[in-house]
């Protein structure tokens, strides 16, 4: 029985926890980091490499890079501007074909090889291409779409940002709406690892005739590709290569902050934040609304988001500190500057 096997685990704490932190203010408008896509083109090639976890482990990654550098766990966020037409150019460098998929977007053209849901790029250097629109702004997921159960769990995923028209970054919206107004924005992409698939892979397993959800245990999670406490860590450390995003997010009081939150696995996620409900104004790239022009008068507050696989959730957080009995804006000496979310 493969579930008696002593493995090591590595939790992300999946929280949001309300804190104060002695620090100055945080830079204004903290943006979500990615690829931003100008030019109507970007690159991705699938390749191998290894995540570690915070335990130690070094575990085989399937993942996306953008030009020649190591393959990243997620792949890279594309951050796109409603209206535009994308080009997304996949070359894969693994041993098995591979292809990608964009839930919430229409791909009108695809090329290379045919496979079961879309246009697939062969093992060794195949290339596939899919062209969408960007027409409507939110936050979305992208990922393999051959072999998924295998291939989204070895790492081929990634989220996509779509900016609405007129975005103006010193006045942000998700939606152009009001009611999507923000601070700061913070991805958190959610997702886990069964560590023995992993290694069977290693080792020269090809699954086939295989069900590889019958035995399935994950046993690592991971926000933004790292387990805790990696993730407390800066974005593009050294140390962590192929992870390149922290998942660390800060604000002042009274500030409100963007969580995207993309539920990238298999897994239900729990995804608590302390200090203050949430406000859910989108799900999966649409504003919770009952019609054009009303806003998210259909939002909701949640205490916890009850991420469910394959959904994404954008919710507005804020938290004053009110009545709480301390000075929580810094105002006396000694005092804090203010809290933080992680």
């Amino acid at each position: 029985m493969r579930h008696n096997i002593i493995q090591p685990t590595a939790v992300a704490a999946v929280v949001l926890t309300a804190a104060l932190l002695v620090l100055p203010a945080p830079p204004a408008s903290a943006a979500v980091q990615g690829v931003s896509v100008t030019t109507g083109a970007v690159a991705l090639t699938a390749k191998a490499d290894y995540v570690t976890s915070a335990d130690g482990g070094s575990i085989l990654l399937w993942g996306l890079t953008n030009g020649s550098g190591r393959a990243q766990y997620p792949a890279p966020t594309l951050i796109l501007d409603q209206g535009d037409t994308i080009t997304v150019t996949l070359t894969n460098q693994l041993a098995v074909a591979t292809s990608l998929v964009f839930p919430g977007h229409d791909v009108t053209l695809c090329t290379g090889a045919a496979g079961v849901l879309t246009c697939e790029a062969g093992p060794s250097d195949g290339i596939a291409t899919y062209t969408f629109t960007a027409e409507q702004p939110g936050t979305y997921l992208y990922h393999s779409g051959t072999n998924a159960a295998l291939q989204v769990e070895m790492g081929l995923l990634g989220a996509i940002v779509v900016r609405p028209y007129g975005f103006d970054a010193n006045n942000p919206t998700a939606y152009g709406h009001p009611d999507s107004a923000y601070d700061r924005e913070y991805l958190f992409l959610l997702s886990e690892m069964d560590p023995i698939i992993h290694q069977m892979v290693e080792y020269g397993d090809s699954f086939s005739g295989t069900d590889v959800l019958g035995d399935y245990f994950s046993t690592y999670w991971f926000i933004n590709g790292r387990t805790g406490p990696d993730t407390m860590f800066g974005s593009g450390v050294s140390y962590l290569p192929t992870q390149p995003y922290g998942s660390l997010a800060l604000m002042m009081p009274g500030e409100k902050v963007l969580m995207r939150v993309v539920s990238a696995g298999r897994d239900l996620h729990p995804f608590h934040h302390h200090g203050n409900h949430a406000r859910i104004i989108a799900r999966n790239g649409r504003m919770q609304s009952s019609g054009p022009g009303t806003g998210a008068d259909l939002s909701y507050e949640v205490f916890t988001v009850q991420a469910v696989p394959g959904e994404t959730y954008d919710g507005i957080f804020t938290w004053t500190g009110e009545k709480l009995g301390w000075d929580i804006y810094g105002h006396a000496r000694g005092r804090h500057a203010g809290p933080h979310l992680r």
